[in-house]
């Protein structure tokens, strides 16, 4: 049996929940009177339920199965290309993009170390934190805006959902396409962006339409279950049961007893959103590419609520031409310091692109723009006052508030106060991976009593930072006051040794520590420590050449397995025998040379597996335990026989056609089973996978019948 997602079969009762009275009364009468069509109804709505219940059995598979002749993908853009000059909407409490189109500037640059106002909810962040990673479960990425702007398909692909609602994601559009794996960057993989909560969908935008690049295909607004006007843009794994995917049910909140908003924020589900999900920024930003787009000329702009581009141009100064070429320059702000003391200078600094630099002449002006408090020491750049592309400036303020500063798109927020709170606390973070021999970045936070980053006025003249535990050699053990930007600075660090590793930040008698920071030798998975319980076993597999990581040096030891992926993995280990010529494979479901089709070849000749009733084999389809099982048994030359274990797992009963299986496992100790369950019904987990085929090879080589876990 295939697992169900509660979330997919209620949505389908939902649907069944909505169905108008009306309609129901007339479809009943209509099979009254003819009972031919009455036969052909029956056969139609039994044909529909099919495909249904189809979906919700295999819904990879389904959308697998409908993605053919993807567009090419060449790179992503943005999704909200502008943003309002807040300052200059007159306190408007609802303001229009329509009525302001002579108020907005081409959007800041995502920086995920420097996330500026615009940016307002991380991905994986929770609503009380914002941009804080890992501190809640939100799915997606927030931007914010007002009504009515433009919203643009990240990437060329075909519309796969559109739905107008007044709950949930609210007004969206979901569009799939087939781009670089976010997890495997050198195979393509299918995934969905999905762009929530518009004000408007686009008119003419429906399931199916192939979508162009930059292509608008709505306006933002705040439909839904959404606290403020912005997009609400997310990235769905093709793993993801469904698109927008949510990592939790209102059940699950109820049972918890939090609201939708609380249970963000305390991370409720957020172990399948790192699984399902993805950063839908940083992806674009990775792939950025604005080089086939599709212009404004190329789009049917009878219902775009903006004005168009001479609008722009008139926002910005310059022709159309000057502007476009405008969007595609590069500005970013940046400051050691972004609390300032009342009466004294914050140093800014602006950074270029190079090819914008060059495209400019001798005499242009690009204007420096301040909304609050504060008075700047120049109000324009020149390009003679650029140095190795970077340029100073600084600010000023002779009361309490905050500055925002901004140069061609660049922002970057001050805030001045008459007194600075005092250095409290050293935090210190790393990547979560150490490896010996290998250069490491260590983070250095210094905070104050509440937890925000400290002034740069409070800090000691030097931070002395120290490791013991482990040898271990930095770059430099001092950091100078002026390395700390924002509150933040890093030093290199190469720990020599497995081990260990505790360091140390010490400055104006403040002691800041980090203890438990495990390094490992070269190659080994940085999700997977010796704490592991199943760390001996992925350990030796690794080093056996049986499994493989991610590129991101992950093993995603709780990911679940697909069949072919246990196929593939079994026959790494194990060696599916096969005599004579393999057969050529006729499934439905496959792709012609798929990188599995050696392993299912064998498999099939080795009768290992078998196709279903309707012609396929589900390539795609996660295992559950009981066929892995039967896989792992007859891979190995065990087929259906009586065991000696007289009594099974409790949750087993003993007339199944998978009993004889579950016997084998609980008699040969090839999985643990806590509670005496053995969950048939269960997904294998890379994890599971290569603990059952350790203990099977290390009972085939030691000639033993029962694994013993000591």
């Amino acid at each position: 049996m295939v697992q169900k997602n509660p979330l997919q079969i209620k949505k389908i009762n939902k649907r069944k929940k909505q169905l108008p009275v009306g309609r129901i009364q007339k479809f009943k009468r209509f099979l009254h009177q003819h009972s031919l069509r009455r036969k052909l109804a029956f056969i139609m709505v039994a044909t529909i339920a099919s495909l249904v219940a189809y979906q919700v059995q295999d819904t990879n598979l389904f959308r697998a199965s409908i993605l053919q002749n993807m567009p090419e993908f060449n790179g992503t853009v943005y999704p909200v290309q502008v943003m309002p000059k807040w300052g200059a909407l007159n306190g408007d409490e609802n303001p229009l993009y329509k009525d302001n189109t002579e108020n907005v500037v081409p959007i800041s640059n995502y920086d995920p170390n420097q996330v500026a106002s615009i940016y307002a909810v991380e991905h994986l962040a929770g609503y009380d934190t914002g941009t804080e990673r890992g501190s809640g479960s939100h799915a997606g990425f927030d931007i914010r805006g007002i009504t009515g702007t433009p919203i643009h398909s990240s990437t060329n692909g075909i519309v796969a959902k559109v739905k107008e609602g007044d709950s949930g994601f609210g007004n969206h559009v979901v569009v799939k396409f087939k781009g670089p794996s976010p997890i495997n960057p050198s195979e393509n993989e299918i995934l969905h962006f999905s762009y929530s909560h518009l004000n408007q969908i686009a008119s003419g935008i429906d399931v199916g339409d192939e979508i162009k690049k930059g292509q608008i295909i709505g306006y933002m607004g705040d439909t839904g279950t959404a606290a403020g006007i912005h997009l609400h843009f997310q990235g769905d794994l093709s793993t993801a049961p469904f698109s927008p995917y949510w990592p939790f049910t209102n059940t699950e909140a109820n049972e918890a007893e939090l609201g939708f908003f609380e249970a963000v924020n305390e991370g409720l589900g957020i172990e399948n959103a790192e699984t399902y999900t993805f950063h839908p920024m940083e992806y674009v930003l990775k792939y950025q590419n604005t080089e086939g787009s599709l212009t404004l000329d190329e789009q049917n702009i009878e219902d775009i609520q903006p004005t168009q581009e001479e609008s722009l141009a008139e926002a910005f100064g310059g022709t159309s031409s000057e502007i476009a070429e405008r969007k595609g320059s590069q500005i970013t702000l940046s400051s050691a310091d972004r609390m300032g003391v009342v009466g004294k200078e914050v140093i800014i600094e602006a950074k270029i692109e190079a090819s914008y630099f060059n495209e400019l002449s001798d005499e242009a002006v690009i204007p420096i723009k301040l909304i609050g408090v504060g008075h700047l020491s120049k109000i324009e750049l020149k390009k003679s006052d650029f140095r190795d592309l970077k340029a100073n400036f600084s600010i000023r303020s002779d009361k309490e508030g905050i500055a925002t500063v901004e140069v061609q798109g660049g922002m970057i927020q001050i805030s001045f106060s008459n007194s600075i709170k005092p250095l409290a606390q050293f935090s210190i973070e790393t990547d979560g991976y150490l490896e010996a021999g290998q250069t490491e970045i260590i983070r250095i936070s210094a905070l104050d009593e509440d937890g925000n980053p400290a002034s740069n006025n409070s800090l000691p003249e030097t931070v002395e930072v120290t490791a013991s535990g482990v040898p271990a050699e930095f770059k430099s053990s001092q950091i100078p006051k002026e390395a700390f930007n924002n509150g933040v600075a890093e030093i290199q660090l190469i720990p020599t040794n497995e081990g260990e590793l505790i360091i140390k930040a010490v400055g104006n008698g403040i002691i800041g520590e980090a203890s438990g920071q495990l390094v490992r030798k070269p190659g080994f998975f940085s999700d997977v420590d010796p704490n592991h319980p199943n760390y001996l076993a992925i350990k030796a597999l690794k080093e056996a050449n049986i499994i493989n990581g991610y590129q991101n040096n992950t093993f995603g030891p709780e990911n679940p397995v697909l069949r072919v992926e246990a196929l593939q993995m079994l026959n790494n280990a194990f060696e599916i025998k096969a005599s004579g010529e393999l057969p050529e494979l006729s499934f439905n479901d496959i792709e012609k040379n798929a990188w599995y089709t050696a392993a299912l070849k064998r498999a099939v000749k080795a009768g290992v597996i078998q196709g279903y009733k309707d012609g396929s084999v589900k390539p795609g389809q996660p295992v559950n335990k009981v066929e892995y099982f039967k896989m792992l048994l007859k891979v190995n030359g065990i087929d259906e026989f009586e065991t000696n274990e007289k009594t099974s797992y409790a949750d087993v009963p003993s007339n199944e056609w998978y009993t004889w299986i579950a016997q084998v496992a609980k008699e040969r100790n090839l999985i643990d089973a806590p509670g005496n369950l053995f969950k048939p019904d269960e997904w294998m987990t890379r994890a599971m996978v290569a603990e059952s085929i350790y203990r099977m090879q290390y009972l085939m080589e030691n000639n033993q019948l029962r694994f013993n876990a000591q």
